[in-house]
């Protein structure tokens, strides 16, 4: 009713000032060509802009709480609640009326999409990651001393007791928060992750290595003849009987043992071990061929054929002029043991492969070094390499790291037999 008052006075008034002015009296309505409100939703404190344009008008108004306005224009408003807005267009002919609604909406409080603490449990002395990810957030903070952060990221912490961390974010809807336990225990002895020796079996006169990973210890030592040692690493050894090492790993809350043994065979009873080969071991008719041997735990070593006595590692030319098998003895107190090496001979090689050349570079190596082995065949179908290496990739110079004094022998085949030729490598 009051609205209705209120225009029908404006009415009037219009008339009256016409008729007075002696004006012309519209016989149209006003035109109301745009009334809007953007945007139309907000968060409270937010604001948003009416925007009207009207014709043919005498007065226009907009309620509630504006009033009189001119017939265009544009007002910023910050209406507490949802509120609809009326534009009345007034003149002679009519009234004109048209809305538009802003909605205000109250904001979400923040999310917390993660708070973790990365591991959550420690032993003391030890550091653990707290990881957080919020949405939404003005604000974001972590108690225990922390502090405000950002509303992503990651803080190492190292309590000395077990802790609640609390993280807490707000903005203008509310707070909200997210604890998480770190659990810290005491701290242990040492863990020996690994001890080994490869290979775990030789014989007299052979190598082995050690090889060793620990963590959290302050002191490291293996026993017997090694002593301080790093947390890892490896130590080539050489024991003369079967022999147990220990590893001690050592911290504030105690000590860890760990064995590894290297076995021998009993001084008492083992006989002398041997390596004989030739190289190559197919030649033709003129051609020579290398014997080469090593042999260990021997007080006798000699070679048929008129080859004699020996010396424990070595090598010796020959010229067979027909195929010619040698017999290498070695013997202790123990017994004997005998090994054999071939040299065929042909009028020909033509149909067997040909090993132009085999060689190791550097023939003499130092504990720990390695050498390469370099080779050049022709008319072989299939290449290996013994010990250790296989068969090789196409073009491939194999690096070979021997623990002690060893003989390569390489082995090429086709469809008529095997050629060989053997390298010594040695180990000082």
């Amino acid at each position: 009713m009051k609205k209705f008052i209120y225009l029908s006075l404006s009415l009037l008034l219009v008339l009256v000032a016409g008729c007075s002015s002696g004006q012309s009296t519209p016989t149209t309505p006003p035109q109301i060509i745009a009334f809007s409100v953007s945007p139309s939703s907000i968060n409270p404190g937010g604001t948003t802009t009416l925007l009207w344009n009207v014709t043919g008008a005498t007065t226009v108004s907009i309620d509630p709480g504006i009033g009189q306005v001119d017939i265009a224009g544009t007002m910023d408003v910050q209406p507490t609640q949802s509120t609809t807005y009326t534009i009345n267009a007034v003149n002679a002919a009519g009234v004109m009326t048209q809305t538009a609604a802003v909605t205000v909406t109250a904001p979400n409080p923040p999310v917390i999409v993660a708070f973790m603490a990365a591991p959550d449990t420690v032993t003391a002395g030890q550091s653990a990651n707290l990881q957080w990810n919020v949405t939404g957030a003005t604000t974001v903070s972590i108690d225990q001393g922390i502090g405000k952060v950002d509303v992503a990221g990651t803080k190492a912490v190292t309590p000395a007791a077990t802790t609640t961390y609390t993280l807490s974010a707000s903005n203008g809807a509310g707070s909200v928060s997210k604890s998480v336990a770190l659990t810290v225990g005491p701290a242990g002895p040492p863990t020996i992750n690994s001890f080994t020796a490869d290979p775990a079996q030789i014989v007299a006169g052979q190598t082995s290595t050690l090889q060793w990973d620990i963590s959290g210890a302050k002191n490291i030592s293996i026993s017997p003849g090694v002593g301080p040692v790093s947390a890892s690493g490896t130590r080539i050894v050489h024991p003369e009987i079967t022999t147990t090492y220990t590893l001690t790993a050592t911290n504030s809350n105690g000590s860890v043992t760990a064995p590894a043994t290297i076995t021998l065979p009993s001084t008492a009873t083992a006989k002398p071990a041997v390596t004989f080969t030739s190289s190559p071991s197919n030649i033709a008719l003129g051609q020579s061929s290398t014997l080469q041997w090593i042999v260990t735990g021997a007080t006798g070593i000699s070679i048929d054929m008129g080859i004699g006595t020996v010396q424990a590692t070595g090598t010796q030319a020959e010229s067979p002029t027909t195929t010619t098998t040698y017999t290498l003895t070695a013997t202790n107190a123990n017994g004997a043991t005998t090994a054999t090496a071939t040299i065929t001979v042909g009028t020909t090689t033509g149909d067997l492969p040909v090993i132009s050349s085999f060689t190791a570079n550097p023939s003499t190596i130092s504990a720990g070094g390695s050498s390469t082995l370099t080779y050049n065949v022709t008319g072989a179908t299939t290449i290996s390499i013994d010990p250790e290496v296989g068969v090789p990739r196409a073009f491939e110079q194999p690096a070979v790291y021997p623990t002690q004094t060893t003989i390569y022998t390489l082995t090429a085949t086709n469809g008529n037999g095997s050629t060989t030729a053997s390298v010594t490598v040695t180990v000082q």
